[in-house]
């Protein structure tokens, strides 16, 4: 969960005039089309929560500690993870690595104002195209998109923007947040499949 932010006088943000928000700025609707729909709600009994709360506190867990867990035999427990891996609620199973660990310390949010009539679809693939960029959000509100950046320090940062955001012509406008404190927040997961759990129990379905 992000504790603090700050604009980032530092870097000075995208030449230009501001976008007028009034006359220029697109409606939900609009902004909807084209994206992508949701994926359809995947429905799943208590076992499988259990699971899946146990393979995100270890994804390196066995089989016959997760079927003992959950009073399976380890073949109906694989069975079980490849239905869920097939259904897209299993992404995959990652080394969790902590980025700052190897130089890059600072976290910068990145707020993007498209320039009118110009493809937004380009501009979000060629953004998410840059390495240090994490994440790409299509918003609403005053942005259009906003970028969640890691980089190595503020040189590396200014790199970042100068060559790969402020040199494109398809942008009105950017602004620049520094992190002062970032936290993953481990206990969220858990806390959407208790969620999960407890809806399920109060339906009689579990």
């Amino acid at each position: 969960m992000l504790e603090g932010v700050e604009n980032a006088s530092t870097v000075p943000e995208h030449e230009g005039e501001q976008h007028d928000m009034t006359n220029t700025r697109s409606t939900f609707g609009n902004l909807a089309d084209g994206l992508t729909n949701d994926p359809p709600v995947v429905a799943l009994d208590e076992t499988d929560i259990k699971l899946l709360a146990m393979l995100q506190e270890n994804a390196r867990a066995t089989l016959k500690s997760l079927a003992d867990a959950v009073g399976l035999t380890a073949p109906a427990v694989s069975e079980r993870m490849a239905q869920m891996k097939q259904e897209g609620v299993i992404r995959g199973y990652r080394v969790d690595i902590d980025w700052r660990a190897l130089g890059y310390t600072l976290t910068t949010y990145l707020s993007v104002v498209i320039r009118t009539g110009a493809s937004r679809d380009e501009v979000v693939t060629a953004l998410q195209s840059i390495p240090e960029v994490e994440e790409t959000s299509v918003v609403t509100g005053a942005s259009d998109l906003i970028l969640r950046i890691r980089s190595r320090g503020f040189d590396h940062l200014k790199r970042i923007i100068a060559e790969h955001v402020w040199a494109r012509d398809d942008l009105e406008f950017t602004e620049t947040r520094l992190a002062f404190f970032s936290d993953s927040s481990a206990g969220v997961e858990q806390h959407r499949l208790d969620d999960l759990l407890s809806e399920l129990r109060a339906s009689g379905a579990a």
